[in-house]
């Protein structure tokens, strides 16, 4: 299967399942990780890029052909895919993390926050959910999501509502943030 993520793209990217035509300009300027890639004399900085007419390849066979759908659009500038319709909440988790590895959580952080805050239910509704919500506000740096996924989850797995402890929901969550924020930095 093909999508074509950009129509003068110059580069397939080819998953297991799928590969994506995109811009290897737009890789590299919103990519460390993909600047080296195409800069730094590995195998692949020896294809021909900027040509349409022939585009280069690149397999990428291990990653999820969805979530890589949705990372190239936003990095692609094709912002209208964010929504509850097409990303849900427990897909976020993956998406913080193949961000991650390919170095594009600076440029997509604002994006995912935004995401995050739109859909957050009033009322977390499954272990799903808040383990999603728990991983992806920690990875994001997000910390009243943390702190409200995390206190759902530590209400369902032990019994324990947290705002009747104040002082260990305080102690908890500071504990398990301050720790996120210097382990992710």
């Amino acid at each position: 299967m093909t999508e074509i993520i950009y129509r003068h793209g110059d580069l397939w990217l080819e998953l297991a399942e799928k590969r994506f035509l995109v811009s290897s300009s737009v890789l590299a300027v919103s990519s460390e990780y993909f600047y080296m890639l195409f800069n730094a004399g590995f195998s692949e900085s020896q294809q021909t890029f900027n040509n349409p007419a022939n585009p280069a390849h690149i397999q990428m066979k291990e990653e999820d052909h969805a979530s890589m759908a949705i990372l190239l659009k936003l990095v692609h500038h094709q912002y209208q895919i964010l929504d509850t319709n097409t990303v849900s909440v427990t897909a976020l988790p993956g998406l913080c993390v193949l961000a991650d590895k390919y170095q594009w959580t600076p440029q997509l952080q604002p994006l995912f926050r935004l995401f995050l805050t739109f859909c957050l239910p009033d009322d977390i509704y499954s272990r799903n959910v808040a383990t999603a919500l728990a991983i992806s506000s920690y990875m994001l740096q997000e910390g009243a999501i943390f702190r409200k996924a995390t206190a759902w989850l530590v209400q369902k797995e032990l019994g324990i509502a947290l705002r009747d402890y104040p002082e260990a929901g305080d102690y908890l969550h500071s504990n398990i943030y301050c720790k996120s924020v210097t382990q992710v930095s």
